[in-house]
């Protein structure tokens, strides 16, 4: 088995890079949504703002709260995150 699979210590910048990039563009959706919609289309507005917020309340939850590190090709996972704490 890989070394690099096997300590999950050296993916933690790697899920900080992602996390990060991930929360900046759905930061960015959210304020290009809410400032650039047209009021023609004010309905979609809010029905398109309901999945930019779910997608980033996914990114917090994947990327901070749990941060999940699998083992491939082993069908098993380890959690990483902060959730670990209250736990």
């Amino acid at each position: 088995m890989d070394a690099f699979l096997e300590t999950p210590q050296q993916l933690n910048s790697i899920f900080n890079y992602f996390t990060g990039v991930g929360l900046t563009i759905q930061a960015f959706f959210v304020l290009l949504t809410m400032t650039n919609t047209p009021k023609e289309i004010s309905t979609y507005k809010y029905t398109l703002m309901n999945c930019v917020l779910w997608s980033f309340l996914i990114v917090i939850d994947l990327g901070i709260c749990v941060r999940p590190v699998t083992f491939l090709p082993r069908p098993i996972c380890l959690i990483t995150g902060y959730i670990i704490y209250l736990i």
